[in-house]
């Protein structure tokens, strides 16, 4: 009991979890990439960890990914479960798919580990927002339909 208790209390210690975007703004239906980087800086190994990345749904990752609803409308936890020993490093990456206009958070990201026989569990949260932005689509003028006589509107 004694080992497992010792063994929860630095189960989140030297834990780092970064996102490495290839672009951070695109216009809508453009595509983009994202590495995931876990690393454990530390001797101790972690059996296992949950991590759960708050991502919008306006910038959704492809079908690889394992995604669960959250209670944020609009947003989406992207989650793994993984064990690193110790000095470990997991990367993952996945497409983006950019979709709706506007400029949304991701993050934050919640930690969960514990002891290797299940006795205990740790949390943590970790405020790592990144921004990331939609621009308008792009039109082309005659799709807009402005009148001759009256280009830039009413003056009134």
């Amino acid at each position: 009991m004694g080992v497992a208790a010792l063994w929860n209390r630095h189960a989140l210690d030297g834990i780092h979890y970064q996102r490495r975007f290839f672009y951070r703004r695109a216009f809508p239906d453009e595509t983009s990439r994202v590495e995931l980087v876990v690393e454990n800086n530390k001797l101790l190994p972690a059996t296992w960890l949950r991590i759960a990345d708050n991502w919008p749904d306006a910038v959704s990752l492809d079908e690889t990914a394992y995604q669960e609803r959250t209670a944020d409308e609009g947003y989406q936890d992207l989650v793994h479960f993984i064990s690193l020993r110790w000095f470990g490093r997991v990367r993952r990456a996945y497409d983006l798919s950019f979709k709706q206009r506007g400029v949304y958070p991701v993050g934050p990201v919640k930690f969960e580990s514990g002891d290797p026989f299940g006795l205990f569990e740790k949390y943590a949260e970790a405020r790592q927002i990144a921004y990331l932005t939609v621009y308008p689509r792009i039109m082309a003028l005659i799709d807009l339909k402005l009148k001759h006589e009256d280009p830039v509107g009413d003056i009134a």
